[in-house]
């Protein structure tokens, strides 16, 4: 006839749990406790974690902090997030109406009205040590600014989110970008990204916009066009090319197209 759970971390170390995780390795901690009952009466809940003192291993200065608090009442789940470190701030919020069935059977009632907000500003290499690929590396500065209304289904999606000042090397295929940026605005059912430009640091330059919309089912595409831009840039390989392409995506697939002129190329054969 009823169902609890609850558990309490006490300063679990996060560097164990990001090898659990295999993700890149973080240093710090997590404390916090939740607790969920459903039955007799109705069913409620509630959760808080602080994440202290995380980094990327290595790094010690001006480490992050996270607080994730949340509570389920009256089949309604409200929750926030708040942080700050490594150059960037965060406060996030929702408001989610639950679907209860019996025992631990809960989940979001996809056709409900949704409520949630994103605010986020900071330094894109932080965010990328704690979640992107070891060999590729991003940086530059981020703002996002997001409203979400409608359903979970079918969200609608307001303001925006911008990208200056960034970098981005991929060190298997030596792509070095720099000057990167982009804005991105959200309207309803769909984004649209404009004004996304880069170059290679020797004279190539990439460029591009494109949008992506949800109102029926996933689809959008990104277009950009490459002048004399350095594909491949490694000391045993070069290519710089020039062309056209496109990036595709629906609901099941993702599609890269183009045509493009290789201007000029080198590849060292120096051992076997």
């Amino acid at each position: 006839d009823t169902a609890s759970a609850k558990f309490d971390l006490n300063g679990v170390n996060l560097r164990a749990l990001s090898r659990l995780a295999r993700v890149t390795p973080v240093t710090g901690n997590v404390t916090g406790s939740a607790s969920f009952t459903n039955g007799p009466g109705p069913a409620t809940g509630d959760f808080r974690l602080v994440v202290a003192n995380a980094n990327p291993v290595g790094v010690t200065a001006d480490p992050v902090s996270l607080t994730m608090s949340g509570q389920l009442r009256d089949a309604v789940l409200t929750a926030s997030v708040t942080g700050e470190g490594q150059g960037f701030k965060l406060a996030a919020s929702s408001r989610e109406v639950m679907v209860i069935g019996k025992g631990f059977d809960v989940r979001p009632d996809v056709n409900a009205p949704l409520q949630a907000q994103l605010d986020m500003n900071g330094r894109a290499e932080q965010l990328w040590a704690l979640f992107g690929p070891e060999d590729q590396s991003l940086r530059g500065e981020l703002q996002a600014n997001v409203r979400a209304s409608g359903t979970i289904a079918k969200p609608d999606l307001s303001g925006g989110f911008s990208v200056a000042k960034a970098a981005y090397e991929h060190g298997e295929t030596g792509v070095s970008l720099r000057d990167i940026t982009a804005n991105g605005a959200f309207d309803e059912n769909s984004v649209r990204i404009t004004n996304l430009t880069a170059n290679d640091g020797h004279g190539g330059k990439i460029s591009g916009d494109g949008s992506i919309n949800w109102q029926n089912q996933l689809s959008g595409s990104v277009n950009f066009t490459a002048n004399d831009l350095r594909a491949l840039g490694r000391d045993d390989r070069l290519a710089v090319v020039s062309g056209k392409g496109a990036i595709s995506l629906d609901e099941t697939t993702t599609n890269i197209t183009g045509d493009f002129t290789v201007e000029q190329a080198r590849i060292s054969v120096e051992q076997p």
